[in-house]
């Protein structure tokens, strides 16, 4: 046996081969003599130690630290509503700092204006009486004048 001045050179904090006063659990037990069968060698003042302490069963489950974790649940706090209003109350006020401007007045804006100056002046619009489909496709193909008409169906 290796003598106390032997066994502090290795394990500085190792005074006396006595059993640990607060025992020691099965499981520590057993990872100990796993870490003994895949090094392949033993010390012997650890089994010592081992042997003379009070087996108390098995180890009490660790306690998680009571810290905030983040996750899916932190993504509607309030900051991040506070940013989000205010970059989409930013980006709306920059909307509106901008005049909305129409589209030019193409050739064709001024072919259906005329087209309706024409319908009313031709009185289309004043009796509903008569049902005649000639009138309404050549409104139709004023309107588009890519339009064609297959037998009765416009297309």
């Amino acid at each position: 046996m290796i003598g106390l001045a032997g066994v502090s050179k290795w394990h500085s904090d190792l005074h006396s081969t006595a059993g640990l006063p607060q025992g020691i659990s099965d499981d520590a037990m057993e990872e100990w003599e796993r870490v003994k069968l895949e090094v392949g060698f033993t010390c012997s003042a650890i089994d010592q130690v081992l042997e003379n302490s009070i087996v108390r069963g098995p180890r009490p489950p660790a306690k998680e630290p009571e810290t905030r974790r983040r996750g899916s649940d932190d993504f509607l706090d309030a900051w991040t509503i506070i940013t989000m209003f205010g970059v989409l109350s930013l980006l709306l006020l920059i909307a509106l700092r901008f005049p909305a401007y129409g589209r030019a007045l193409i050739s064709r804006d001024r072919r259906m204006w005329n087209i309706c100056n024409d319908i009313s002046r031709a009185g289309i619009f004043e009796s509903f009486g008569h049902a005649n489909p000639n009138v309404a496709w050549s409104l139709v193909r004023r309107l588009q004048p890519g339009a064609r008409r297959l037998g009765w169906v416009p297309t």
